[in-house]
């Protein structure tokens, strides 16, 4: 009698949703974006709603703004919580370790550079999402995964948006 699946199959679907996240070139790239933001922001807001001041005056302003922007960005996490490896099912339940469970919220999205993750912090003894919680947000940079699993993980969030 032939097996009608081959036994290193039968727990393919297990490994599929293990996630190993590697370190992102993008990630430093981020407050040198943000910097460039808000200066071009307060340069056009100091010259069009300013008090009148020289244009010379404005940049200066501007530039400081955008300094301080990337100086405090630099000394704040970048992530509420730091993984390196995840598990996530079909459904949106993520498991960080044997007692870290989260479940993927509505607010989850998905854009061309990244997912942006929201989270509810599932406890042992619940069922369903702990709704009193406050949620965690993840941000996962594209080049963190292999390409196969960037688009297993968008598939899974934006089944769960539906």
């Amino acid at each position: 009698m032939k097996p009608s699946m081959q036994w290193c199959k039968l727990y393919s679907t297990e490994s599929k949703y293990n996630f190993t996240l590697r370190n992102s070139a993008k990630i430093k790239q981020v407050p040198y974006y943000l910097a460039g933001l808000i200066f071009i922001v307060s340069f056009i807001i100091l010259s069009h709603f300013g008090l009148h001041l020289s244009h010379n005056t404005n940049f200066l302003c501007s530039a400081a703004a955008a300094l301080y922007a990337f100086i405090l960005y630099r000394h704040l996490p970048l992530n509420i919580f730091a993984i390196n490896a995840f598990v996530i099912s079909d459904n949106g339940l993520l498991t960080l370790a044997a007692d870290k469970h989260y479940s993927l919220a509505k607010g989850s999205l998905v854009y061309s550079f990244g997912c942006a993750l929201k989270l509810t912090e599932i406890k042992p003894q619940m069922l369903a999402p702990q709704e009193t919680s406050k949620p965690l947000y993840r941000f996962i940079f594209k080049d963190e995964l292999n390409n196969k699993d960037y688009r297993r993980l968008c598939r899974i969030v934006q089944r769960y948006n539906r």
